[in-house]
């Protein structure tokens, strides 16, 4: 099951999950009642990223002028 995992998965996406899982368990162990809503758009965009591939604050950031390691990535162009 893991060799067919490795296989589909690639190592982007499977960062993108385990932040969003470490970030969304420490909100979580915080308190529902002490963590603000913002705190939660992390994790949920970096869920997003990991099931689609496509990452939010990526796009932003090489919109904003920073580098990009692929160049042809169509989701990230100026």
């Amino acid at each position: 099951m893991l060799e067919q995992l490795k296989q589909k998965v690639s190592a982007n996406r499977m960062t993108y999950l385990s932040v969003a899982a470490v970030v969304a368990l420490g909100n979580t162990l915080t308190g529902w009642e002490n963590v603000s809503w913002i705190l939660w758009i992390p994790p949920v965009a970096l869920s997003l990223a990991a099931i689609t591939g496509v990452c939010p604050f990526k796009i932003i950031f090489v919109k904003l002028g920073f580098a990009s390691e692929n160049e042809n990535d169509k989701f990230c162009s100026k």
